[in-house]
């Protein structure tokens, strides 16, 4: 598991890190390493496939975070024939109080080895392809996808942004239970929206890719990147899958395979 120790309950956060103080506006869970991290090749294209040893720990593929409440989640084969491989990951949740977030590191600023914000992180408008597709047994809510960004990019004044992007289909999207849906968050219907923003761009108003750019043509990702569920949702009973996670950066995509053991689909 991630040695993190969170001090406080505010947005803006402390955190002990092996020991050295943390302060900062930062996201709502960095993981931190207890041991040497083993170095990966970040932001490669191609397949990766994302077994349960892949999640958490020194050498993670996915960090749980801002696991609330009674919110799990199962490696699983299926259900039904999966999009990429032969399994998928399900997240339950039994009401408003459960969430459960999966994040990447790989593509923002932040160095998950080394605990500071070192890497440069990828500009939203580089960003040439972002897919996943869900399984759901609700007629409405599907995991979602989210990144931790800077709105507004590095800024030279030294002072970093916080906000959390979320792309939820069922705002404009239609969701089919039972069956496999792709949601291709570049270009579906107006899905998108910011924490901490009012009007245009947050939840009361969610907004395409497009005009999310000219919102934020600046917008850079900062911290995590992945998908999650709940907070908030009034659902008892949901169950939801995800797999084939995709993000392109200037045409070259890198595909997250969500397998529960065997062949990867590689």
């Amino acid at each position: 598991m991630s040695n993190l120790t969170e001090i406080g309950s505010t947005s803006r956060r402390t955190f002990l890190r092996n020991g050295v103080l943390i302060t900062g506006t930062l996201a709502i869970g960095i993981p931190t390493l207890s041991g040497t991290a083993v170095a990966k090749p970040p932001r490669s294209p191609g397949s990766v496939p994302v077994f349960p040893s892949d999640i958490d720990g020194d050498d993670a593929v996915f960090y749980r975070v801002a696991q609330d409440g009674a919110a799990a989640d199962e490696f699983v084969k299926g259900p039904d024939k999966a999009p990429f491989g032969s399994g998928s990951v399900e997240f339950t949740t039994t009401g408003p109080a459960d969430r459960l977030f999966f994040y990447n590191y790989d593509w923002g600023t932040f160095d998950v080895g080394a605990g500071t914000e070192s890497n440069e992180g990828v500009a939203l408008a580089d960003v040439t392809e972002l897919e996943y597709s869900t399984y759901t047994n609700d007629d409405t809510l599907v995991p979602a996808l989210k990144m931790e960004i800077d709105p507004d990019g590095p800024d030279a004044s030294g002072v970093d942004d916080y906000a959390t992007l979320n792309f939820e289909p069922y705002y404009n999207n239609d969701v089919t239970p039972d069956e496999w849906q792709t949601w291709d968050v570049l270009t579906a219907d107006a899905g998108l929206w910011l924490t901490g923003v009012s009007g245009e761009g947050s939840i009361s108003d969610p907004v395409t890719w497009d005009r999310l750019l000219e919102l934020y043509p600046d917008a850079t990702i900062r911290f995590g990147f992945g998908v999650g569920v709940g907070s908030g949702w009034d659902a008892p009973s949901f169950a939801g899958n995800v797999d084939d996670l995709r993000i392109g950066v200037d045409g070259k995509t890198t595909r997250y395979n969500f397998e529960a053991r065997g062949n990867s689909g590689k």
